[in-house]
């Protein structure tokens, strides 16, 4: 049920016994929640609002596989050239203690 008199809408929704917050379809489809997703709840002047979480980690993996690829490289690739500078950076911090 929506508050059409608001200049946002509000929407009503049905809290369990087990505290579960059932959102309206409307309300989750307005805000691109998915079953699943994360949502942030903000306690502030006696409600609470409710903040889609978007969690960046799949879209930071996303965009990193697209500048490989338009590089022509792999994640296998990267890993690999990430293994041999790490190697060479402890051998240039560490290396002289390696040999006492």
């Amino acid at each position: 049920m929506t508050n059409e008199k608001l200049e946002f809408p509000a929407y009503e929704a049905l809290v369990s016994e087990e505290g579960t917050l059932t959102l309206p379809t409307e309300a989750m489809e307005r805000l691109g929640i998915h079953p699943g997703d994360f949502v942030t709840l903000i306690a502030a002047q006696g409600g609470l609002m409710l903040v889609p979480t978007r969690l960046i980690a799949p879209e930071v993996a996303e965009r990193i596989e697209r500048i490989l690829a338009e590089e022509g490289m792999s994640v296998s690739d990267l890993l690999a050239g990430l293994d041999e500078e790490g190697s060479k950076l402890f051998q240039e911090q560490y290396g002289h203690l390696l040999s006492i």
